[in-house]
Order: C-alpha cells, then structure tokens, then sequence
C-alpha cells in the first residue's frame, strides 16, 4: 500500500485505523467521525494519533477535554503509514 499506487487505491476501501477506545474505522469512515470538530484554521481535517498512550497521557487527556478523537499508531509499519497518508 505505501509503495504501490494501485494497491494504495484499492487497500484505502479496506484498510483499518484504531483509535484508543479501540473502535476501527475505514479511512473514510474516520474522516466523517472527525471531520466536524477535528479542523485546523484553514478547514482542513486534522488527525491525532499516539505512538505510545501511556507516555503521552497528558497529551491525550488534553485533546479528549475538546472531544477530539485519537488513533492509535504503536506498531513499526504504523509510522511509515501515517506518513503516506501525510503525503497523499
């Protein structure tokens, strides 16, 4: 997915995101579950995520007090995927 583009265009139907309530989502489907309260000043939607709750904690408390949703990314290949989407 992150280096194919064809693969990329068919695996963003199916692959799966997890937040920290442990819910997952399709990318689309996350997009429509943020994209009301999740926006940055220029109206684009903006995705929080973790490599490591239990250090970020505070961090996470912090985002939860403004109802923002946070994903869970603690695994190698997540960081390489996160910054695919951050470039798509």
């Amino acid at each position: 997915m992150i280096s194919e583009e064809k693969f990329n265009d068919k695996a963003t139907k199916f692959a799966l995101l997890k937040n920290l309530e442990g819910e997952f989502f399709t990318l689309d489907e996350y997009k429509e579950k943020v994209e009301v309260n999740q926006k940055d000043k220029h109206d684009k939607v903006v995705y929080l995520y973790t490599t490591s709750p239990k250090e970020h904690h505070s961090y996470i408390e912090s985002a939860k007090a403004y109802g923002y949703d946070i994903l869970e990314f603690d695994n190698i290949i997540d960081n390489h995927f996160m910054q695919h989407l951050e470039y798509k």
